[in-house]
């Protein structure tokens, strides 16, 4: 029994080496560059941020599926086999820039990639909790937390060069190298499944009389659980608000290449490497929520960092400075989101009716950032639209940077009182 949890764990290890690749070659700075040498505006990012957060809710389909006893372990396979095709139609997309069709394409491949693959998340994060020892959660999630930060930053550092070489010496075929590089998420993707057919069956779901729809009423009933729920949906959907227009500012109102951004973008990934340990042993214990409201504040000097250097010229050197440091604290934030939505809910959720717990808990978190981004990407249509009525140079970026540091600040302050669910 030992040896088959080792080898499961050893491939779970690996399989998040290759979703981490995945997602650096096909999410964040690299779709959002592609999405906009397609021709996509400001709502369209907003609907792109959206789109991961409106498939985290097939959660729910999932584990409704498993309440019905289809075996984990099948319904994640499957399911995560028959979304991957779905990158490489992304992929073809780059010889059709500036077609009217293209950008509405691009959001429809990338939300099959992500409502069919999150049947397959939901599935995981039950599987997970049921193969994992409590004993071995927080270790063996932190090591391999930091193995996918690794990895993440080789292929940042690997597209920075890919992207760097078109951009010097084949600019016109810029689109093209995107095609290669979504290719290439498509095969690691394949590889990922692969490490998921390796890894020990379990059974998730007890026996129950109850219904579905009353296991979802009976955890609602817990204050405990709902308060979690605000906080993490509160906390979604600030972050989310902003996040992706962080990259648009970057390569639009800061005119950064995208191998620039790329450059920066490997900072808050060491980041993590670096501290990921510290706050994945915190993750066994109750100081986790304190933790996050000592190290989401990062936020805010981000958005400082970025508001001053949108209102103020400043020398090269103390321009590269600022924006090394913002992404810093940005790396700061983000393993705080990251670890907060994930391991709370893995450490305050109790083990029985673990699969509806989970569901109900990537709903309300996948709603509320889902709703971030859309609401993110009106505010920003519309601001723009001000600021060029009343003559306001960046007017829109100011009110973005502004709004979220109001939005923050009270969740910030909510996470200290937060509970285990009994």
């Amino acid at each position: 029994m030992a040896s088959v949890l080792r080898k499961s764990l050893n491939w779970v290890y690996w399989g998040g080496i290759a979703q981490s690749a995945t997602d650096t070659f096909a999410t964040g700075t690299v779709i959002t560059a592609y999405a906009l040498l397609l021709g996509a505006g400001d709502f369209a990012i907003g609907l792109l941020g959206a789109v991961p957060f409106i498939g985290n809710l097939m959660h729910i389909f999932a584990a409704f599926l498993l309440e019905k006893g289809i075996s984990v372990k099948k319904l994640s396979v499957v399911t995560s086999a028959v979304s991957r095709p779905f990158f490489l139609a992304a992929a073809v997309l780059a010889f059709f820039p500036h077609t009217v069709w293209v950008v509405p394409a691009l959001i429809c491949c990338l939300l099959m990639v992500y409502s069919i693959g999150n049947i397959a998340g939901g599935a995981w994060r039950a599987w997970m909790k049921n193969l994992v020892p409590d004993r071995l959660m927080g270790a063996f999630f932190s090591s391999r937390f930091k193995g996918m930060m690794i990895a993440k930053i080789g292929c940042f550092a690997f597209l920075w060069l890919f992207l760097e070489y078109y951009r010097r010496y084949m600019a016109a075929q810029e689109l093209h190298a995107y095609f290669y590089v979504l290719l290439l998420s498509f095969l690691i993707s394949v590889f990922g499944v692969y490490t998921s057919t390796q890894v020990a069956d379990v059974k998730v779901s007890a026996p129950s009389k109850l219904s579905f729809l009353q296991k979802i009423k009976f955890c609602m009933k817990k204050k405990a659980f709902v308060r979690l729920m605000e906080v993490l949906g509160c906390l979604n959907f600030v972050v989310n608000f902003v996040t992706p227009f962080l990259t648009v500012f970057l390569l639009q109102r800061l005119t950064l290449s995208v191998p620039a951004v790329m450059f920066l973008t490997v900072f808050p990934q060491v980041v993590y490497v670096v501290v990921i340990k510290k706050i994945g042993a915190l993750s066994d214990s109750k100081g986790l929520p304190c933790m996050m409201a000592v190290l989401l504040p990062s936020y805010l000097i981000v958005l400082a960092c970025f508001a001053f250097l949108c209102a103020v010229s400043v020398p090269v050197g103390l321009f590269w400075a600022l924006l090394i440091v913002a992404h810093i604290f940005l790396g700061v934030g983000q393993a705080a989101v990251a670890l907060g939505s994930n391991n709370l809910s893995l450490l305050f959720i109790p083990k029985r009716s673990a699969v509806v717990y989970l569901a109900v808990n990537s709903t309300v978190i996948a709603f509320c950032g889902a709703v971030g981004s859309v609401a993110g990407g009106v505010f920003m249509t519309i601001a723009a639209k001000l600021a060029q009525t009343f003559s306001v140079p960046n007017g829109n970026w100011y009110g973005l940077f502004l709004l979220t540091a109001v939005l923050l600040i009270p969740v910030i302050a909510a996470f200290k009182n937060l509970k285990r669910i009994d």
